[in-house]
């Protein structure tokens, strides 16, 4: 029975050492794990397998610059329109103004003479 017990023992000695392993190798898969997401949010964009995603982004945004540009672009072109047509405006305002003065210079003399 003496051999017995001590195989007892001994299996559960290797089972308690078993364990107390699995249990430090569990702790160190934790903090391996725990510092690799550190990592790749850190480097963020940076990593190889981010490749791909980068550059679809890339092209992306470079396709909506394009379109901010192109609608700047069409903005400026309409206020340079505007401007033009407001100086026209302007112009023909203050010779309309001119005109109708001196007619009513001219109606009020003939009246007055």
């Amino acid at each position: 029975m003496k051999t017995g017990r001590a195989q007892e023992n001994r299996a559960a000695d290797a089972t308690d050492f078993i364990e107390s392993e699995l249990e430090e190798s569990r702790k160190q898969l934790e903090a391996r794990e725990q510092a690799l997401r550190r990592f790749k949010e850190e480097h963020m964009g940076n990593l190889p397998q981010q490749l791909e995603a980068n550059l679809a982004t890339m092209q992306m945004l470079q396709r909506e610059m394009q379109t901010v540009e192109e609608s700047l672009l069409f903005a400026r072109e309409k206020q340079e329109a505007l401007a033009r047509g407001v100086g026209r405006a302007t112009t023909r305002t203050v010779v309309i103004s001119a005109v109708l003065t001196l007619i009513l210079d001219y109606i009020l003399t003939a009246i007055m003479l």
